[in-house]
């Protein structure tokens, strides 16, 4: 509404200038169109005093809404209380004054008694159940009947009236302090509900009066701008309709209308201040020592008209100390004590190791730890293959399935992977829960081997898998890497290197075999070869020549035949010194002899 009234605005002024300035002339249709547009404005006008009327009412309303909170503080009932009190203290005065007429008239009946002086049959001293007895005797006795004063017959009624009007209003002031009692013990049990009840009442109705005001500015302002906006708009309407000598000074004046507006500003309420609700006058129970006091034993009228037996009221509004709570059936129960009203509460028991108090346990009777507590799984013990929860402690229960996982301690790893340490402790039923890598199939890295028991080593890792092989190891002179140095774990000379007899000195007669540099001992048998030097050679043999560096210990590899018994052929004979000639040729042993020689 507010940018519909701005937008006629605009349009309204620029066809009043226009007019003023003679750039714009009004059709009829026009003229007929300002016309509604006026009428437009004045109920427009009117609606916003309409408006902020609902508005004004809503703001009052929502500030007596927190003012009917005041309700919940039952001035009727403690008007009604107040009422009660009163009337059994003026009935119990009313009762000590009839009680003290009683006393008058029958001492008086008594007293006139005694003054008698009674036949044989007559009681002395005379007293109240005496007298009963000689009216008894009087009536038998007529002469002393004769004589009896009449007035003593007076007494007699004006006793036994007053006695009668006593009990009457004592009945009536007992049932009076019964009543009493039991309205004090409603208006409590009522005025400890409702002070709650009406702070809760206050502070959610003083919440919505706030909202309500705060709305409330808000549409106050855009009324009091439409209102303006209206005002503007017919200024420059009378502008249109006004005679032309007059137009332009009426336009004039529009700019600087001041346009009222206070008649639309809306009154607004501070939170009302609320009736106190206090529960102090109510603190003390009926029928307490210090209630009895200020109510009954302390007034004035009590000596003469002392109260029958007080009825205190039901446990439902008793507190409760720490640690306890109503029992049960408290709104049945008439009491003043812990002992009457309360039984005790689980909030005050201490429950044993592996347990932790119920939910709830203020409002749980009860002193055992059955009654007040809940097991905790800490205290639980797991079957075989199982283990506690890691928060075991803090979790309820006394089941397997509530307290206990799985444990590692039966499951299969797979090839290449055992068990982790403490398996029976670990949670768990997967590979990445239970087991542990272990060595056996980890690759080394060249001049490395897997470790001998990499079967049980847990890793992956060349550091933990792999010991370091001697492959690469560089022996010392005479020493070369044993033979599969590749599969053989260490890093020392005796753990890598094979001592060869490179450098062993054989004894006399004995040489180095050959290849001795290659051959991995160190002892005669295995490093040297016998040399011919002492061999013993057969008749007809010699030691061959340089037998010193011959290696052997045979007639064929240590000795040469000798001519000495080679048989020459026919015409040859045996060289001279043949026992000293290697040989056995014709060639290396024989000289041809002149036997068959044919001389010319």
């Amino acid at each position: 509404q507010e940018g519909h009234l701005g937008r006629m605005l605009a349009a309204v002024q620029k066809l009043a200038v226009g007019v003023v300035n003679g750039t714009e002339q009004l059709s009829n249709a026009t003229s007929f169109a300002l016309s509604s547009i006026r009428d437009e404005m004045k109920k427009i006008q009117d609606a916003t005093a309409v408006s902020h009327a609902e508005d004004q009412d809503e703001v009052d309303r929502a500030r007596d809404d927190v003012s009917k909170c005041d309700i919940w503080v039952l001035m009727e009932h403690a008007t009604n209380l107040t009422a009660k009190e009163g009337a059994h203290a003026t009935c119990r005065s009313s009762e000590g004054d009839l009680k003290q007429k009683k006393t008058t008239a029958c001492a008086k009946y008594l007293a006139a008694m005694r003054g008698l002086d009674p036949p044989d049959c007559m009681p002395s001293p005379v007293n109240v159940q005496s007298a009963r007895s000689a009216a008894s005797c009087m009536q038998s006795t007529a002469a002393w009947w004769q004589t009896l004063n009449v007035s003593a017959t007076d007494l007699a009624g004006s006793c036994k009236k007053a006695s009668a009007a006593h009990a009457g209003k004592k009945r009536l002031c007992d049932s009076a302090q019964t009543s009493y009692e039991a309205t004090f013990c409603s208006y409590r049990a009522q005025l400890k509900e409702s002070c709650p009840m009406h702070d809760k009442c206050r502070a959610s109705a003083a919440a919505e009066q706030e909202q309500v005001q705060a709305e409330v500015k808000v549409t106050e302002a855009s009324r009091k701008a439409q209102y303006v906006a209206a005002a503007q708009i017919e200024c420059h309407l009378e502008v249109l309709i006004g005679r032309p000598e007059q137009q332009l000074a009426l336009l004039e004046k529009c700019p600087s209308l001041q346009v009222p507006t206070l008649q639309l500003s809306v009154t607004y309420h501070e939170v009302p201040e609320g009736a106190v609700c206090d529960v102090s006058s109510v603190a003390i129970r009926p029928c307490q020592e210090p209630w009895l006091r200020a109510r009954y034993t302390g007034e004035q009228w009590y000596s003469g008209a002392p109260t029958t037996a007080c009825t205190p009221c039901d446990c439902s509004t008793f507190d409760c100390p720490t640690h306890y709570m109503l029992k049960e059936d408290a709104g049945t129960i008439p009491g003043n004590s812990v002992g009457q009203c309360c039984d005790e509460a689980c909030s005050g028991f201490s429950c044993p190791a592996h347990h932790v108090p119920k939910a709830g346990a203020t409002s749980i009777p009860g002193n055992t730890a059955g009654e007040c507590c809940d097991e905790l799984c800490s205290g639980f013990t797991c079957p075989a293959h199982y283990v506690l929860r890691a928060d075991a402690a803090s979790i309820q229960g006394n089941t397997t399935s509530q307290c206990c996982d799985k444990a590692c301690s039966d499951f299969q790893c797979p090839a290449h992977y055992v068990l982790k340490e403490g398996a029976a402790s670990v949670p768990g039923n997967a590979v990445g829960q239970c087991c542990d890598k272990v060595c056996s199939d980890f690759s080394c890295t060249n001049h490395y081997i897997l470790k001998a028991d990499a079967a049980r080593i847990r890793g992956y890792t060349g550091a933990l898998c792999c010991d370091k092989a001697c492959s690469d190891f560089k022996c010392p002179a005479h020493y070369t890497l044993k033979e599969g140095a590749a599969a053989t774990r260490g890093n020392t000379d005796g753990q890598c290197c094979d001592k060869i007899c490179s450098d062993y000195s054989c004894p006399t007669h004995y040489s180095l075999k050959s290849g001795a540099s290659e051959i991995r001992a160190w002892s005669d048998d295995q490093c040297c070869d016998k040399l011919c030097s002492d061999y013993s050679c057969p008749s007809h043999y010699a030691l061959k020549s340089g037998a010193a560096a011959i290696r052997g210990n045979t007639d064929g590899l240590c000795c040469d035949k000798l001519c000495s018994d080679y048989s020459c052929p026919s015409h040859y004979a045996l060289k001279s010194g043949a026992a000293a000639i290697r040989g056995n040729t014709d060639g290396l042993c024989c000289d041809k002899v002149c036997s068959d020689y044919s001389c010319p």
